[in-house]
């Protein structure tokens, strides 16, 4: 009887008893008065005028079942309910983050009294207690050793305030299974069950801290977050910054949450030697003697010499002891070598490892180098038959490595023209002076030159790859350049054309170097920077020089007069620039042949065949003349693009307009098709990007028609990033715990973080809700006040 009459009234038979009655959709009070008062006195005054015969008691009777029916419309449209609250106690998350990026691989050196504290961190979890030596443990391993350890059971202790969810990130977040309980024996089973304990290995190649943060965050999106604890090194190199995140996941979530973060390793920097960089050749010929420039840092150690060595292929073929620059400090040091074998070589350079270094991976740097079995072929053109024509020309004559043509413009019609390689005349054409690698200009009349020549010069350098030496003279012809297209490869701005003798000079200045002069392969006389600025230093002076208005935007000043200016700087004196494929050069003197006094030719000539050398890279690089392919760079980190750019030719050595050019780039014994795009503008050139996918040696290589193919070699490294800083980011660390409220601890007070954690609750509050608008008492009781008042109306025979 009793569940027909819950049904009867809408009543859920689970709350009955309980909660509480309201309207969800009633009137304003107002509004409610004035239609029930309103409905009154219309009822009332329809009785009392209807001429009917009825008494006025009956007339009251009839107003007042009228308007209860009335009041039970407006008391369903009030849609009365049956609200029940149910209360609902939910226990908030707290996240644990734990960095397994490859710099928690490191090892530290730490104060003895934090060694003290993290030695005991140090247990094995089932065995005696042990001590190990802290500095001989990686990051990782400590922080596995304070995770596991039982006197802090760091985990459990969680446990006991939260819900705990745990990850490890580097440049992904990956979920962490955390252990069970502690073991306890199996009544089924006479033996303990097994126990699980936390093991992190490293995996990541980079930190995204911030990413990490962000994605933990939205893993618990509508639940609240009691803490987020950070165990890391503080070293976040990519991706979203890692305050960012704090401030937008932490900081900005309703409720905020704390960051308690654990900073693992040492804050301060430790003892590291790191090769930051090596410079030289590309590409030489063999028996060539090639440089290579080797930039050292030195922190934290004593000055004291070390081992260097040179590595061709994994084979030691060069080995000096090097002295180390002082603490905090670099200093660039040389190394020199001629390779003995053709073929493509990745040299190593390596210092030797220290005592106590926290990083030995950046002790290395390796290089790529192409070795080739073949002469320099330099068309010498003279103006007039000076000092640097005469001995020039006979050095280059007994260089077993270099085929000189050599061109004196002043020279009588039956004059017969010296060199190796006797021509002439000055090539006409593309075909004719494509067949040399670098042309050297010294005080040269360019008017005599026509326009189809200096187009072949052009594209001689642009598109060939080959180099160009423009040397000034007393006879100063630079003015025979203007405004034709060959001046777009000088590396300086001329002077206007009236400027063009300069009165000798009494006394004789010594040229001063730039600090890229100082370094680059032109200029090195000595191996040893320092004796390289002494030795020039002590280098006979010049008493002549062509002013010229400045160096080109793009281009090297590599040497520049030591107090003569104008508003742009110092005059230029010898400058460098690179031009599409090839290379040019400038020097505004004529007098290099004074170096040979008290050297004879050892100076003179190291000069010229380095500079010589240097011009004729791109054509080595390039191997073959009408194919030249390069990148931008020689090595690359993965994650980064290489830009490839194509220049052919075709038979007759005009550009090659195809609609894409395909090239194959092979590594790890796979292969790749790559489509270079042409450049709008630019006949004959194609461009294009590749994202390599491994590391390793990866060689492009284009094939054309009745042509041995042109190739470029390439390496991609695996990224650095993790051990550019080696120290722990403390300050980082301490930001993001003030940022958020929280805290920040060492990882020998993990300890405490726990007591950090506090238990709270979410009690979640919900309405259950049953409609009784709807019930079949409602529809009977207004049915019953109509037919009641019906009923009389029929009786009183007011119907």
């Amino acid at each position: 009887m009793n569940e027909f009459l819950l049904k009867f009234f809408s009543f859920n038979s689970e709350r009955a008893g309980e909660g509480v009655f309201r309207f969800s959709s009633p009137w304003p009070g107002v509004m409610t008065i004035i239609v029930v008062g309103s409905l009154i006195l219309l009822f009332r005054h329809l009785y009392r005028t209807e001429k009917a015969k009825a008494s006025m008691r009956v007339r009251r009777v009839m107003t007042v079942f009228r308007c209860l029916a009335a009041f039970v419309i407006i008391f369903m449209l009030f849609r009365p309910i049956h609200v029940v609250e149910r209360v609902e106690e939910r226990e908030r998350y707290a996240l644990l983050l734990i960095d397994d990026s490859v710099s928690m691989t490191l090892r530290d050196n730490y104060k003895e009294a934090t060694k003290q504290k993290l030695a005991s961190l140090c247990q094995e979890p089932d065995g005696p207690p042990q001590h190990p030596d802290p500095e001989k443990l990686t990051r990782l391993e400590l922080v596995n050793a304070a995770l596991n350890n039982k006197s802090i059971n760091l985990v459990d202790s969680l446990r006991l305030n939260v819900e705990l969810k745990a990850f490890s990130f580097s440049d992904t977040l990956k979920p962490i299974q955390l252990p069970t309980a502690q073991a306890v024996p199996d009544p089924n089973n006479e033996r303990p069950q097994e126990k699980t304990f936390i093991s992190i290995e490293p995996r990541g190649p980079v930190t995204r801290m911030g990413d990490a943060i962000a994605n933990a965050a939205n893993s618990l999106r509508g639940q609240q977050i009691a803490g987020l604890i950070l165990i890391t090194d503080g070293q976040s190199n990519l991706g979203l910054g890692a305050e960012d995140a704090v401030v937008e996941n932490a900081v900005r979530r309703v409720p905020p949450f704390p960051i308690i973060a654990v900073g693992v390793g040492n804050p301060e920097a430790g003892k590291d030697l790191e090769i930051l960089q090596v410079l030289a050749r590309e590409a030489c010929f063999v028996n060539d003697e090639v440089v290579f420039s080797v930039l050292i840092r030195n922190q934290g150690y004593e000055t004291a010499d070390v081992g260097l060595k040179l590595m061709e292929n994994d084979i030691v073929v060069e080995e000096q002891a090097v002295s180390l620059p002082k603490s905090g400090e670099s200093k660039d040091v040389k190394i020199r070598y001629r390779p003995r074998v053709v073929g493509r070589f990745t040299y190593e350079i390596l210092l030797e490892e220290q005592e106590g270094e926290a990083v030995t991976t950046n002790n290395g740097r390796k290089h790529l180098m192409s070795v080739v079995d073949d002469k320099v072929r330099v068309l010498y053109v003279a103006g007039h038959p000076g000092w640097d024509y005469r001995f020039l020309k006979n050095a280059m004559i007994r260089d077993h490595s270099t085929e000189v043509s050599t061109l004196l413009q002043t020279a009588d019609a039956e004059f017969v023209q010296e060199g190796n390689r006797r021509i002439s005349r000055f090539p006409l054409n593309r075909q004719e002076l494509y067949e040399y690698d670098v042309i050297v200009f010294s005080d040269v009349d360019f008017t005599s030159f026509s326009e189809e020549q200096f187009e072949a010069m052009l594209g001689f350098v642009e598109d060939l790859g080959g180099g160009i030496f423009f040397q000034l003279g007393p006879y100063n012809r630079l003015h025979s350049l203007a405004n034709c297209p060959l001046s777009k490869l000088l590396p300086v701005v001329p002077t206007d054309a009236g400027v063009l003798n300069r009165a000798a000079i009494p006394d004789a200045f010594t040229p001063r170097l730039t600090p890229e002069g100082l370094g680059h392969p032109i200029l090195n006389l000595e191996a040893d920077p320092v004796k390289n600025a002494q030795r020039w230093s002590e280098m006979p002076g010049f008493y002549w020089y062509l002013p010229v208005q400045q160096a080109r935007s793009g281009s090297q000043v590599l040497m520049e007069h030591p107090y003569d200016k104008n508003e742009f700087g110092n005059y230029p004196l010898l400058a460098v620039q690179i031009y599409g494929a090839g290379r040019s050069a400038f020097l505004a003197a004529a007098s290099t042949w004074r170096w040979r006094n008290f050297f004879g030719d050892l100076y003179f000539y190291r000069f010229w065949g380095q500079s010589i050398r240097f011009l004729s890279t791109g054509r080595l690089l390039g191997q073959n003349r009408r194919a030249t392919l390069v990148t931008d760079k020689n090595t690359y980190q993965l994650g980064d693009e290489v830009l490839i750019s194509a220049r052919l030719l075709d038979e007759l050595y005009r550009p090659l307009e195809q609609p894409e050019i395909n090239l194959q780039i092979r590594v790890n014994e796979g292969q790749e098709t790559l489509s270079l795009k042409p450049v709008p503008r630019r006949p004959g050139t194609y461009k294009g990007t590749y994202l390599p996918q491994y590391s390793g040696q990866h060689m492009a290589i284009i094939e054309l028609e009745a042509e041995e193919a042109v190739s470029r070699v390439f390496a991609v490294t695996k990224p650095s990033l993790e051990f550019d800083r080696a120290e722990t980011n403390e300050s980082l660390l301490r930001r993001l715990a003030t940022l958020s409220g929280g805290h920040y601890f060492s990882l020998d007070q993990i300890g405490e973080v726990p007591g950090k954690i506090s238990q709270l609750q979410e009690n979640i509050v919900t309405e259950e809700e049953d409609e009784l608008w709807d019930s079949p008492f409602f529809l009977l009781l207004f049915s019953g006040l109509l037919i009641c008042e019906w009923v009389l109306r029929k009786r009183r025979m007011m119907i």
